[in-house]
């Protein structure tokens, strides 16, 4: 890993994993481009995003690792002093903005996924979308269910940069992985990072709709389209 000068080796912090150039160094990948759909933002190379087909299961594997930083620095996804989140297309501000001058992550992975062929999906990435498991996470708040999935405020990451990136309140609730893989009924997602071993129970959203109804009382995953 190493940040946005790819001579100075990275601490493993979002500073020091802020750049893809050792992902195109060491690792091969083929581009699919039949949907036409090319995974490259400012001349350079979404990385790790594989849609592995078997006979009764679709792999897909996606790189949980890109941070603000990666946007800013290594894609330079900035308009004026905005910065355009990779993943989803929208602005890292207080208004936000959608920005459609490139393929988001997200159109990526749903074109990708849109016709499974009655296979089942298995999702897997380095950092879950769901990685609630710190010391100081579990330490300091007793109303743990109601903590934010994906928390950069505190010391340690809560969640994943892949689910969320971003401080901002209107970044907070978009989810959009958690909410594509159940959409797409996935039923497993593999994930490292926490040096300890867990399983959840199944996890459903907990959706609140523009009519106020939480999806507690409406059957069924939120619609998902191919822009968030």
């Amino acid at each position: 890993m190493c940040g946005n000068d790819f001579t100075i080796l990275g601490t493993g912090d979002d500073n020091g994993k802020s750049n893809s150039y050792y992902f195109h160094v060491f690792y091969c990948y083929e581009v699919e481009t039949e949907s036409g759909m090319i995974p490259i933002i400012n001349n350079k190379y979404v990385p790790s995003l594989y849609r592995i087909n078997f006979k009764n299961y679709e792999l897909l594997a996606v790189n949980s690792e890109i941070t603000i930083n990666t946007c800013k620095g290594w894609y330079n996804q900035v308009s004026g002093d905005t910065i355009i989140n990779v993943y989803t297309g929208w602005s890292l501000s207080e208004e936000p903005q959608y920005f459609s001058n490139f393929t988001s992550i997200y159109t990526m992975i749903y074109n990708m996924t849109n016709d499974l062929e009655g296979k089942e999906l298995i999702a897997i990435c380095h950092e879950m979308p769901f990685t609630v498991i710190t010391n100081e996470n579990l330490q300091n708040d007793n109303n743990i269910i109601s903590r934010w999935r994906s928390q950069s405020g505190a010391s340690s990451l809560v969640g994943s940069h892949l689910n969320q990136i971003g401080v901002s309140d209107n970044e907070k609730g978009t989810h959009w992985f958690s909410r594509l893989l159940e959409f797409r009924k996935c039923k497993l997602c593999i994930g490292g990072h926490k040096h300890t071993y867990a399983v959840t129970y199944p996890l459903m959203e907990n959706y609140l709709y523009n009519n106020g109804e939480s999806s507690s009382k409406i059957d069924g995953p939120m619609t998902m389209e191919d822009t968030l």
